[in-house]
């Protein structure tokens, strides 16, 4: 007599999505079969079929939120290492994505949680696009083309599961079009900021990439104040002419 199998009810919540199904679409007894179990399993954690349904698309929700990859996000300085983190996140969850998302074709609850999730990751998008120099107007677009990017990630869509050729190499050539199409010429992939010793002792000198943006250029200012304060204090970093390009005297940086 073979043992009974145990399911988790982690494992209840996960499983299915995990392998491409739509709970949504199957019945109590088709659940249990492809769990493998009696209905005795399934109701030893769960009421009712609605109510499972309900907590599969919560758990989705909570293991898909981007909010694991916010310290990536900070660390990481080059906007478009920081798209290859998300598509690399993406294709990591891709099957139960896709499922999730066939499922919110017909399902509200569904369809609420993949729009809360795809709002943060646009959010993520939208400042690395930024970081890049594209206008609000400009990142809206891309945004949304890579967002189906991302949807498709290691070619399984929201529609189907068949396989496109070499997706990876897909995205990267996207990003190779997006990096030229940047508005900072030499800046996508490349230095934001030169550092060099100043006149005086203990002087650092900060260059901004020349053409960057007064607004990402503000934030850099912020950086650079921040950094010269880690090290133990330091002058007030003075405000650069917009467009940058020019050598700036962020201070002393004492305790260096």
């Amino acid at each position: 007599m073979s043992p009974k199998i145990k399911v988790t009810r982690r494992q209840w919540l996960t499983a299915l999505l995990a392998q491409g199904r739509v709970p949504g679409d199957m019945t109590l007894d088709r659940l249990c079969e492809a769990m493998g179990v009696s209905k005795g399993s399934f109701y030893s954690h769960f009421a009712t079929l609605d109510g499972f349904y309900a907590e599969v698309i919560e758990q989705w929700q909570l293991d898909s939120a981007p909010d694991g990859l916010a310290s990536s996000m900070k660390a990481v300085r080059d906007p478009l290492e920081r798209l290859r983190l998300l598509h690399a996140h993406a294709g990591e969850t891709a099957r139960r994505d896709a499922a999730m998302r066939r499922w919110a074709s017909f399902e509200p609850r569904a369809a609420a949680a993949v729009a809360k999730v795809d709002k943060q990751v646009k959010a993520y998008v939208a400042a690395a696009l930024g970081d890049l120099g594209f206008p609000p107007a400009e990142s809206a677009v891309l945004t949304e083309v890579l967002m189906q990017a991302f949807s498709g990630a290691f070619g399984f869509t929201g529609s189907s599961s068949r396989r496109r050729a070499n997706p990876a190499a897909s995205f990267e050539t996207l990003l190779a079009i997006i990096a030229r199409a940047s508005p900072m010429p030499g800046f996508a992939g490349g230095e934001e900021v030169g550092v060099a010793p100043g006149a005086v002792p203990g002087e650092l000198v900060f260059i901004l990439t020349r053409g960057m943006p007064a607004e990402h250029a503000a934030r850099l200012r912020a950086q650079a104040q921040q950094f010269l304060e880690e090290l133990g204090g330091a002058d007030e970093v003075p405000q650069l002419a917009a467009g940058g390009g020019a050598p700036a005297r962020a201070g002393q940086a004492r305790g260096a």
